[in-house]
């Protein structure tokens, strides 16, 4: 999808997008439906980075006021006062002469930056070293899944161009990017998902529109993709990837949540009650709609459970509800389980819950370190006998009797503005995060997977 908007009105509706507005390199190629990677055919970009200076740059990063550091809110370069100078890249800044970088440096280095965990190591996965360049200017959402041959990253969001022509840069899409007409602005919201067989990223699908709430897992050959229609309305809410081919199942309905029991049987959570069944073949709607307001959902072969809004859990056992409560009266945000009667559940204010099989306990309660901040638990995943658990802004980790963190800025004033959105893996020493940073430079700064070894964080 692409819109082409006058440049007050274009970023006026830019700076409401989550994390501000972006003005940064343009992202080329049809927003429509599934696309392979452009071919050779496709484009020739030149194989070395562009010499410098390199005139009419405009990437900085962005403030908390949303503005490029020493420049006003939503003015281009070319109206800035003269004499200031704007960041273009890690080691870069134009100061009216074009983009001069340090010695050794290009405006395309990737961003320095490291995991906001205690105990960051070097980059890399197997021989993936590379961090992953979605092509985003704006990140709204991150997701990460991943079995023992691949990972698989999901990234929401939108692209920006103010007109400028940049004549080379690919992405990990393999799309060289150029601008739009002269005094337009094009403005693309995309939902990407990646593949990393541990030799790098590459592009698995490129869809429409973008949601906060997107997310993906699979299923044998399969992978789903869900979430929300995003603010255009064109991001497909369930759709499944096969092969080379994308077959969207809903739209415009949001799918807070879905879990995957075996090839045959899955399960999505439609809108706030609805249940949608997967058999093997296609998505069916359960005749018995979920009882309260649900949240998230979690499933194995005997039962499935939905958290509630009011505090509850409901239980669908051979297609009858059961209701109990938690002894909690905030709402419940996630649950993942290893049976029925070994439940994982987080609340809205940062409570880890537990059920054992004959009654709910709290385990322990996720936020401010010197302070009462408390926020949602946005997603929960286990193995053996760690249980790791995310705020957006907090890392922690359950062995059995005491709660680790790994990363916690919620009640830093100056903290990383990086945004935890899940967290999953394969083994207690395979454990995959995905991160959205809130400062970061274009092209290969905004969104990041990082490995857990079982000593240390990793980016690639």
């Amino acid at each position: 999808m692409v819109e082409s908007l006058s440049l007050p009105t274009a970023l006026i509706r830019a700076q409401s997008i989550a994390c501000g507005a972006l003005l940064a390199l343009a992202l080329s190629g049809g927003c429509n439906a599934f696309d392979d990677p452009p071919s050779d055919d496709d484009f020739e970009p030149d194989d070395s980075p562009p010499s410098v200076p390199v005139g009419g740059r405009f990437a900085p990063p962005f403030g908390s006021s949303g503005a490029p550091v020493g420049m006003s809110p939503g003015v281009p370069p070319s109206m800035q006062p003269p004499g200031m100078c704007v960041p273009c890249g890690e080691f870069c800044s134009d100061c009216g002469r074009g983009c001069e970088c340090q010695p050794g440096h290009t405006m395309f280095d990737p961003v320095v930056w490291n995991p906001p965990f205690t105990g960051a190591g070097s980059d890399g996965w197997r021989e993936s070293t590379r961090p992953l360049c979605p092509g985003m200017d704006n990140v709204i959402a991150t997701h990460v899944w991943g079995d023992r041959w691949s990972v698989y990253a999901l990234v929401a969001g939108t692209a920006l161009s103010t007109g400028s022509q940049l004549p080379w840069l690919d992405d990990d899409a393999g799309v060289a990017r150029t601008g739009a007409t002269s005094g337009e602005l094009m403005l693309l919201f995309r939902t990407r998902v990646f593949r990393n067989e541990g030799k790098g990223w590459t592009l698995r699908a490129d869809l429409n529109g973008a949601s906060d709430p997107s997310a993906l897992t699979s299923i044998a050959d399969s992978l789903f993709v869900y979430g929300g229609a995003g603010e255009d309305r064109q991001a497909c809410t369930l759709g499944e990837v096969t092969g080379d081919e994308f077959g969207c199942k809903l739209v415009d309905v949001t799918v807070h949540s879905l879990t995957v029991v075996s090839p045959t049987l899955a399960y999505a959570l439609e809108g706030t009650n609805k249940l949608r069944v997967y058999d093997g073949a296609q998505w069916k709607l359960h005749p018995e709609a979920i009882p309260r307001i649900a949240a998230a959902i979690w499933a194995d072969e005997q039962e499935l459970v939905a958290v509630g809004v009011d505090g509850t859990v409901m239980r669908l056992r051979d297609d009858v509800w059961t209701v109990e409560s938690v002894g909690k009266v905030s709402p419940l945000t996630a649950v993942w389980g290893v049976s029925g009667n070994d439940l994982w559940v987080g609340t809205f204010d940062g409570a880890l819950l537990h059920f054992d099989g004959s009654s709910w306990q709290e385990r322990a309660q996720l936020g401010g370190v010197s302070c009462s901040n408390t926020l949602p638990i946005k997603r929960i995943w286990g193995v053996g006998s760690h249980v790791w658990v995310n705020t957006s802004s907090q890392l922690a980790r359950w062995n059995g009797s005491e709660l680790t963190t790994f990363g916690n800025w919620s009640c830093s004033s100056v903290g990383p503005p990086d945004r935890i959105h899940n967290v999953w893996g394969t083994a207690e020493d395979d454990v995959f995060i995905s991160v959205a940073g809130g400062e970061r430079i274009p092209p290969c700064g905004a969104a990041f997977v990082v490995h857990y070894d079982g000593e240390l964080f990793h980016r690639f």
